[in-house]
C-alpha cells in the first residue's frame, strides 16, 4: 500500500484511493463532487462542508469488481435503539474484531486524536492521509469496512 497525503475533508476518498492504489482525484471525479459544497453553514470549518458518505466510496468499488463489508467492532440488536444489547463482551467484541482485521485490508472509521477520521487499513498498519504510518493501537476503531475481492 502506497502512503497518500490529502486535505482533511477527503481522508474516506484518500483511505479508498490507498486501497484501490490509484490517484484520489479520479475517485473525487467517479463521485462527481470534491465534498466542499457547504451544506451546513451554521457549522465552522470542514464541518460546514458536505464531505463524502461511505456508498460513494462502495460505488467506486464495485465499479471495480471489488465490494466493501461493513463490519462492526460492538454489534448490538434490540427492538430500538434504546433496548439495543451488545452480543458480546467488551473482550469478546474486541477479540472478534480484531482477529478479523488481520486477515483483510480494510477502510477504518473511527476516531484520530479525538476528531473523526477515516484510514486505510492494509491487514498490519494504518496508512492515514495526515502523512503518516501507524500501528491500530493509535487509532479509535468504531468500524471497518472489509475489502471483498
Amino acid at each position: 500500500m502506497k502512503l497518500l497525503v490529502g486535505h482533511s475533508n477527503n481522508c474516506l476518498v484518500y483511505a479508498a484511493a490507498m486501497l484501490l492504489d490509484t490517484d484520489p482525484k479520479i475517485i473525487i471525479s467517479e463521485i462527481g463532487h470534491d465534498g466542499r459544497e457547504i451544506w451546513w453553514p451554521e457549522r465552522s470549518g470542514c464541518e460546514r462542508e458536505r464531505s463524502y458518505h461511505i456508498q460513494e466510496i462502495i460505488d467506486c468499488f464495485i465499479r471495480r469488481g471489488y465490494g466493501l463489508m461493513p463490519y462492526k467492532l460492538d454489534p448490538q440488536s434490540g427492538y430500538s435503539e434504546t433496548s439495543a444489547r451488545s452480543l458480546y463482551t467488551s473482550l469478546e467484541a474486541k477479540k472478534r474484531f480484531f482477529n478479523i482485521l488481520r486477515s483483510w485490508p480494510a477502510i477504518l472509521i473511527g476516531e484520530y486524536n479525538g476528531i473523526g477520521h477515516a484510514v486505510a487499513w492494509n491487514g498490519f498498519m494504518i496508512y492515514d492521509s495526515i502523512g503518516k504510518i501507524y500501528t491500530i493501537m493509535a487509532f479509535k476503531v468504531e468500524e471497518a469496512w472489509l475489502l471483498v475481492k
